[in-house]
């Protein structure tokens, strides 16, 4: 990893042409570190390579960001978020509104993976945000539901649109999660 790849711009301060040009008529990803105030989302290609790292103010910049994803001339933009409780739902909400399909990584998943990425053990907001996106293009994991309810960690015996009726809950949830299934 070269030195400051985890570097951060503000949403108002990221050339949002240039990203435009990068990702034109490409198929990417959108990956969200949720927090409570300060956020960080990862702009990633079809090859998983970063194009922008992106922090802002939730919820005050957030309509501004959301309105730069949307005029991206991109093939599609699939959202992938970490699932951390409530802090997520109203962003989650926010992208559904605007016809951005939300997937959520499982935390855990995050957080094992992120000294692997890099060798090293730290895991900070920046770094979150690209080990979202890369694991969410090695295996596309993660859930999404069918409705635009506030959405938790599927328990037992919660259905989800990603599983079969017929698989257990908790199974189902960690053969998706661990690529071990595509069900």
């Amino acid at each position: 990893m070269k030195k400051r790849s985890y570097r951060a711009q503000k949403v108002n301060e990221v050339r949002w042409e240039e990203v435009a040009d990068r990702v034109k008529d490409k198929a990417v990803v959108w990956a969200v570190d949720v927090a409570k105030a300060e956020q960080f989302g990862v702009l990633m290609d079809s090859e998983r390579e970063v194009v922008v790292t992106v922090r802002w103010a939730h919820p005050a910049e957030t309509p501004a960001l959301l309105e730069r994803l949307r005029g991206l001339a991109c093939r599609s933009l699939t959202a992938v978020m970490e699932s951390t409780g409530v802090y997520g739902d109203t962003l989650r909400r926010q992208l559904r509104e605007v016809g951005i399909e939300v997937h959520q990584m499982s935390a855990k998943r995050v957080h094992d993976a992120c000294e692997v990425y890099d060798g090293v053990p730290s895991l900070h907001d920046a770094k979150a945000a690209q080990v979202i996106g890369r694991l969410y293009g090695r295996v596309g994991c993660g859930w999404k539901r069918a409705s635009s309810s506030a959405a938790t960690m599927p328990s037992g015996g919660s259905t989800d649109s990603t599983r079969s009726s017929t698989s257990n809950s908790r199974t189902g949830w960690r053969r998706r999660c661990n690529g071990t299934g595509r069900s």
